[in-house]
């Protein structure tokens, strides 16, 4: 389970260029797991411009 605090975070290294595997070794999570939220953020934003 993410918080959203967690998530942000992740949100916010994605955005800053931190390499994934880092923020998944750093988060306790997995990469497949940072991948997911990651894209879940992204189809959120783009169905949100439409």
């Amino acid at each position: 389970m993410v918080t959203r605090k967690n998530r942000d975070r992740i949100l916010k290294w994605v955005a800053d260029d931190v390499p994934i595997r880092w923020i998944a070794k750093n988060t306790g999570l997995t990469v497949s797991e940072v991948e997911l939220i990651v894209a879940q953020e992204e189809r959120k934003a783009w169905e949100a411009q439409e």
